[in-house]
């Protein structure tokens, strides 16, 4: 470990929450850049937050870092909750999208309030719309995530319905699928083991995705389910490419076409 390293080391708490003035904090950021060992112990103290759960300072902080160390950076894009977007002020908003913050992946899960608080979002369906019309209005591109199975057999359907109709509403530019997987050791897993969750058998899981497909209404949105969590990889433009995408689900749930084996979805 080199001195600097061990500099780095000893900044970075203060680091992780934006409490280094400038110009240390771009020169351990520098560094950062150059150390997979520090950048991986700096990520390690983020990852319990979305990136832009960090105050509003330290990310400005960040994103004029980026652009001196890296003058051509084409794009930055972080992970970001409702409750994030709408706990900055519109000008917050303007600023960091000014300074290179292009894209937000928010990750609804799920449009049914009911499956939302159970799986404890912290927000509601109508937050998420209003924090993507505030993204939208600031200039940013949005990716919008929904997660398979997030309510269970006794919320599938309402699950499904709901998720479509957020979707329509958030209108995202990217729009994604994941599949839900019970993590032993999780809330959600003690839950399973009680009885009291059933994660959807797969053609349960294919209905919720062809449901989906079917009613979700974006202007333009490029859709995918190319995530290794999902039996079946899918990729197309909504609502362009609906029929042919809700096509190959009816395929799938008759048995024509092969889904992905559980080696193959490495989970």
């Amino acid at each position: 470990m080199t001195d600097a390293c061990l500099e780095f080391e000893e900044h970075l708490e203060d680091l992780a929450v934006g409490d280094v003035a400038e110009p240390e904090r771009s020169r351990l950021l520098a560094h950062a850049a150059t150390c997979r060992d520090c950048r991986s112990h700096l990520d390690s103290m983020l990852d319990p937050y979305t990136d832009l759960d960090i105050n509003c300072r330290a990310q400005l902080s960040i994103l004029e870092a980026c652009r001196r160390l890296f003058p051509r950076l084409r794009r930055v894009s972080c992970y970001a909750t409702a409750m994030n977007v709408l706990g900055k002020s519109d000008d917050e908003l303007r600023r960091l999208r000014e300074l290179g913050l292009s894209l937000l992946y928010i990750g609804p899960e799920s449009g049914d309030d009911v499956t939302l608080k159970r799986i404890a979002k912290g927000s509601t369906a109508a937050d998420h719309v209003e924090a993507a019309r505030r993204a939208r209005l600031a200039g940013f591109e949005i990716s919008a995530i929904f997660l398979l199975g997030a309510g269970g057999v006794e919320r599938s359907a309402d699950h499904a319905a709901a998720s479509a109709a957020l979707a329509t509403a958030m209108d995202p530019h990217y729009l994604a699928a994941l599949t839900l997987t019970v993590v032993p050791s999780t809330p959600l897993a003690t839950l399973a083991g009680r009885g009291k969750f059933v994660l959807p058998a797969v053609d349960h899981l294919l209905g919720e995705l062809r449901t989906f497909v079917d009613e979700a209404r974006p202007a333009d949105a490029l859709f995918r389910t190319n995530h290794a969590s999902n039996d079946l990889p899918l990729r197309g433009r909504l609502p362009r490419d609906r029929e042919r995408i809700v096509e190959i689900i009816d395929r799938a749930l008759a048995g024509d076409i092969a889904l992905r084996s559980e080696r193959s979805r490495g989970l």
